[in-house]
């Protein structure tokens, strides 16, 4: 992921915190406006969507990307990418307007910790692929397969630290719904790009010659 990309994603993680804000005032929530800002687990919630988006600001490496898809797939790619956004936006939003109604326990700390572990893990993602961390599956030929960071150990880490991200979020807006949206709008799509991803990985590999590996580059 370049610099510019994640800067992106960085912006529109606050734009949302702050649309978020608005929305719940303008609806009567206890989540609506600053205000809401006071209440601790909403504090602490907010806390950790900017540190989300701090970390994968941090985790971005120098050179140039393509954000979007382009070629055979463009439209899958891009459709999968808008279905888990949206899927993590929804997520977010309905922890937010509940922790709004809960008091600070164990597990806010719980839901902090397991953010924290697919932020982390996400991000170690991110930093890995580097500037090659784009939205779109993809084959860049005369390269290696990914195997040093989280991808030693896992094949989709920066899937499952979404995934991971958006539960321990819900856990700390100590929102079941939130957590039922992760699983019903978050987690398919992502099955989905995984399995788009191992496709295009696997078609690659049948390819390519014995002396021209190939390396995956994907989202």
């Amino acid at each position: 992921m370049s610099y510019r990309l994640a800067a992106l994603g960085a912006a529109l993680q606050l734009g949302w915190i702050a649309l978020a804000l608005a929305l719940g005032s303008a609806l009567g929530s206890e989540a609506g406006g600053l205000a809401a800002l006071a209440t601790p687990r909403v504090a602490l919630f907010a806390a950790v969507c900017v540190g989300w988006a701090v970390a994968e600001v941090l985790a971005a490496r120098p050179g140039t990307s393509d954000p979007m898809p382009a070629g055979a797939g463009a439209g899958t790619d891009i459709a999968l990418a808008l279905t888990t956004g949206l899927g993590l936006w929804l997520t977010l939003l309905v922890a937010l307007f509940d922790a709004a109604r809960a008091s600070l326990g164990a597990s806010a700390a719980a839901g902090v910790a397991l953010a924290a572990a697919g932020i982390a893990l996400r991000a170690s993602a991110v930093f890995t692929l580097g500037a090659r961390f784009v939205t779109a599956a993809r084959v860049a030929r005369g390269r290696a397969l990914a195997t040093t960071g989280p991808y030693r150990w896992l094949r989709h880490p920066s899937e499952l630290g979404l995934v991971l991200g958006a539960l321990g979020a819900a856990l700390v807006g100590a929102s079941p719904r939130a957590a039922l949206c992760t699983l019903g709008l978050l987690v398919p799509p992502s099955l989905l790009r995984m399995r788009r991803e191992d496709g295009v990985l696997a078609r690659a590999r049948t390819a390519a010659r014995p002396t021209t590996p190939s390396e995956a580059i994907h989202g």
